[in-house]
């Protein structure tokens, strides 16, 4: 397990093992159950999140907002107390920002520019960063 995860995700675990102790942790998913529940299982991480939405569940894909809102009810926090980490701009940056969530893009180096209304508030390149990225949104609500 840990070896395939740091191949593919270097720090993911440590990143993980840090933010549960100070946060909810949830997944947003355009999966289905079949697949995506047993690929986070595999990857040693779905323990981590609760609760995990998965979009073939309800019929409907990010950035649909209704997705996003079932994740912010399940936890039981207003959007503005959350930040959606996500890897595109449209269906995760754009959805999260359509419930007015703070965003964290984490962008590979070749990506292009996202969208001025699919713009994240925070960009990281990889899971080292993830505390400099909740740092930085801490100090914006003091």
């Amino acid at each position: 397990m840990g070896g395939r995860l740091d191949d593919q995700f270097p720090h993911v675990q440590e990143t993980l093992n840090q933010c549960k102790g100070h946060y909810s942790l949830a997944i947003v998913s355009d999966a289905q159950r079949a697949y995506g529940v047993p690929e986070l299982r595999a990857l040693g991480i779905y323990e981590y999140f609760n609760p995990v939405i998965i979009s073939g569940d309800y019929g409907y894909r990010k950035p649909d907002p209704r997705l996003f809102q079932k994740a912010l009810d399940r936890l039981q926090i207003r959007a503005d107390q959350a930040i959606f980490i996500g890897n595109d701009c449209y269906r995760d940056i754009f959805g999260a920002r359509q419930l007015g969530m703070k965003t964290i893009l984490f962008r590979h180096p070749n990506d292009r520019v996202c969208p001025g209304d699919a713009e994240p508030d925070y960009i990281i390149s990889e899971f080292a960063e993830m505390a400099a990225a909740l740092d930085f949104f801490t100090a914006l609500q003091r």
